[in-house]
């Protein structure tokens, strides 16, 4: 996979066709603090791009009532067929938004049939196929066209998405793996009087997926997390969006890489198993030993 510059937009391609578009390279979510109509999403293009010897870095200055001044630095490096994509964001002065998310999105197979019906997905235990039993184009669980989870939802952080037409698979995964997580101090909001769903959190925990609500689908990741309308993750009985949001503070600042690869499969299960494979030569992963006995567990 090549990385090039189309038009102001990132393009991730292969030799027979364009893997995914960055067309909106900049997007921070900023939030007011408020439960209900509390984000401001706002889009930026890079302000300076570079060539380095095995890719580009791309920056954006931003200096706004939004996000006050801050700076976010995209390295993009091809790296063993892969593109490495790192993003740092430094806050240099706040503006009095209580806090902000960095959200990624990649438009897929911009040139092919790419609505979220077009697409199967694969990031277990959270969704297989769509989980789309009836075959009516949405995911069963919540009747939705956007499945953002958390990534500690998944067995590994990867989300991967499959062509029937092109026999393409792309797939996005944290890379290196999460490394710290806290526990947010959730206050009673006044505006629902249950603790808060959206609040400040300093945590490496992000979340990803795909958005086809728009027509077209989007790899989609949110650093910190969010899941949207389609999540139980507060409660059973409803559906409440659920995130976090970065402190936005002066001297702040919050960084995530992410890997983005494909691979040409026959079949869709191919790619699933192929891709799990992969992940499992990558990583060696290791029995942990129970922090208490079988016997003691069942007591």
């Amino acid at each position: 996979m090549k990385i090039n510059v189309w038009n102001e937009q990132i393009q991730l391609e292969n030799p027979e066709l364009v893997i995914g578009r960055i067309a909106k390279p900049v997007i921070l979510e900023i939030w007011n603090g408020r439960q209900k109509d509390s984000v401001i999403r706002r889009e930026y293009p890079y302000t300076r791009i570079t060539q380095t010897e095995d890719g580009l870095k791309a920056c954006t200055e931003i200096d706004d009532e939004w996000a006050g001044k801050t700076e976010v630095t995209d390295i993009y490096r091809t790296e063993e067929g892969s593109v490495v994509l790192s993003r740092q964001v430094r806050i240099l002065r706040e503006s009095g938004y209580p806090g902000m998310r960095l959200r990624t999105e990649i438009s897929l197979l911009p040139e092919k049939k790419n609505a979220f019906e077009d697409l199967r997905y694969f990031a277990p235990p959270a969704i297989y196929d769509k989980n789309d039993l009836d075959e009516d184009g949405y995911e069963d669980y919540f009747h939705t066209k956007k499945t953002i989870f958390r990534d500690d939802r998944f067995n590994y952080p990867m989300f991967t998405c499959y062509s029937e037409e092109t026999k393409e698979a792309v797939s996005i995964e944290r890379d290196p793996l999460p490394a710290f997580d806290s526990n947010p101090d959730r206050k009673i909001s006044e505006e629902t009087g249950e603790k808060e769903a959206l609040f400040l959190q300093k945590t490496d925990i992000g979340s990803m997926g795909a958005d086809g609500s728009d027509g077209s689908t989007r790899l989609t990741c949110c650093y910190p997390f969010y899941e949207g309308d389609a999540t139980i993750a507060l409660y059973i009985v409803k559906m409440v969006p659920f995130g976090a949001f970065w402190p936005m503070k002066s001297g702040e600042e919050f960084s995530v890489t992410y890997r983005i690869s494909n691979h040409r499969y026959e079949n869709y299960h191919d790619a699933c198993w192929y891709g799990i494979r992969d992940i499992i030569r990558k990583t060696h992963p290791q029995a942990e030993p129970l922090s208490v006995s079988r016997r003691n567990s069942s007591d």
